[in-house]
């Protein structure tokens, strides 16, 4: 009787006991970390900037690899035109020798067959168009193929005295210019024959120098337009999607 005037009932006293223990051998109870707590907004910034410093690693990494591509464009390209301009006065020296060497050849042929015809046909001249006037009577298409010949001859020689009569640095604009202003196939098979035997070499002359530092210009030029064409075209874009 003490005992129930004093506490709780036997009953309720026991299950208050029971339920104590489960929650002590069930552990701790576990807290909610109400929202807005300083712990997760620290966590949040945390993951923030961690994500950030990825993103910017991920940037800066780009960017490098942007540049030493940019830099090879750069040095590869002055470099293989800056070597191929120096070739320019060496394969312009061996054009010229072509030239002589095919003009030459021309008209040895050519004084072959005026001396045959002057012999067969008894001919007191010995000038070109003496000969082809005198053949012209007799056999009209042999006159017509010396008189040819004779011209693609007399072709290329002058050419040949004007590449030569030029200073070394202008020779190779004088060349472009002969094939240009006076075109004929002969020159071309001449070039073309200049160009397949030449063999790459690098005089230090003061024609290869200069030309070839017009090729680094021209390579450093090139690349830079080639490297800033994506930039650019990425721009205009930006700007015709832009609101009136």
């Amino acid at each position: 009787m003490a005992a129930g005037h004093l506490g709780e009932p036997p009953s309720a006293a026991g299950d208050l006991r029971e339920a104590g223990a489960q929650s002590t051998a069930a552990g701790p109870e576990k807290r909610l970390v109400p929202q807005g707590h300083p712990a997760l907004r620290n966590h949040g910034r945390g993951r923030v900037l961690s994500r950030l410093s990825r993103r910017g690693g991920e940037r800066r990494m780009v960017g490098f690899i942007g540049r030493w591509l940019s830099d090879s464009l750069r040095i590869g390209l002055a470099l293989v035109l800056g070597v191929a301009a120096m070739q320019i006065p060496a394969l312009t020296h061996a054009y010229d020798a072509a030239l002589q060497q095919v003009s030459q050849d021309a008209r040895r042929d050519i004084e072959q067959r005026k001396e045959k015809a002057r012999q067969f046909y008894g001919l007191a001249t010995d000038t070109d168009e003496g000969v082809i006037g005198a053949l012209r009577q007799a056999e009209p298409s042999n006159a017509e193929g010396l008189a040819v010949s004779v011209a693609k001859a007399e072709a290329l020689r002058r050419a040949h005295e004007r590449i030569g009569s030029a200073p070394p640095l202008l020779q190779p604009l004088d060349a472009a210019w002969d094939l240009i202003s006076e075109p004929d196939a002969d020159k071309r098979a001449v070039l073309r024959t200049a160009m397949d035997t030449h063999v790459p070499q690098l005089i230090l002359g003061s024609a290869a120098a200069t030309y070839g530092l017009c090729g680094l210009v021209l390579g450093l030029f090139l690349a830079q337009a080639v490297i800033s064409l994506p930039g650019s075209l990425a721009r205009r874009k930006r700007r015709r999607h832009l609101p009136a």
